[in-house]
C-alpha cells in the first residue's frame, strides 16, 4: 500500500510516533525533570530554533497531521466523529508539548540574558585620577 492509501487512523498514529521520536531530545525540558538544568544563552537559543523547526514539521500546513485533517471529510460518516476527535487530540498533545518546552526555553533565554547583562553594584568603583589645575 502507498502512504496515502493507509487507513487514516494509521496515518495519525504514524504522525504521533514520528513526533515522539523527533521530540525525544526535548523531553529533558518537560515536567519537573531533574535535567531541567540551566542552559547557556547560545544553547537555549539553538534549542529554541530547533523547536521552531520541529513545530513547523509536525504541526505546519504541510505536516502529516494537516493531511489527516483534510481526510476527515472523506472518512465514512459513522467513523468521522471519532476520527476527527483522534486528529484533534493528537494535534493538541503535540502543540501542548511544544508550547511547554518553548516556554521553558524562552524563560531560560531571558534568565541567561538578565544574568549576562547584570551589573554588580557592590564592586568598588574607579577612583578619579588625581591631577592638577592648569
Amino acid at each position: 500500500m502507498a502512504e496515502n492509501e493507509k487507513d487514516p487512523a494509521q496515518q495519525v498514529e504514524a504522525a504521533r510516533k514520528a513526533f515522539e521520536s523527533d521530540f525525544e531530545r526535548f523531553v529533558r525540558f518537560t515536567g519537573d525533570s531533574a535535567e531541567r538544568s540551566r542552559l547557556s544563552l547560545k544553547e537555549a537559543e539553538d534549542e529554541l530554533s530547533a523547536l521552531a523547526e520541529l513545530r513547523t514539521r509536525h504541526s505546519g500546513k504541510k505536516s502529516t497531521l494537516a493531511a489527516c485533517k483534510k481526510v476527515i471529510g472523506r472518512v465514512a460518516t459513522a467513523e468521522r466523529a471519532s476520527f476527527g476527535q483522534l486528529v484533534q487530540q493528537t494535534e493538541s498533545r503535540i502543540v501542548q508539548a511544544l508550547e511547554e518546552v518553548g516556554a521553558f526555553l524562552k524563560d531560560s533565554i531571558e534568565t541567561a540574558r538578565t544574568e549576562s547583562e547584570s551589573l554588580d553594584v557592590t564592586i568598588p568603583g574607579r577612583r578619579p585620577r588625581t591631577g592638577h589645575l592648569h
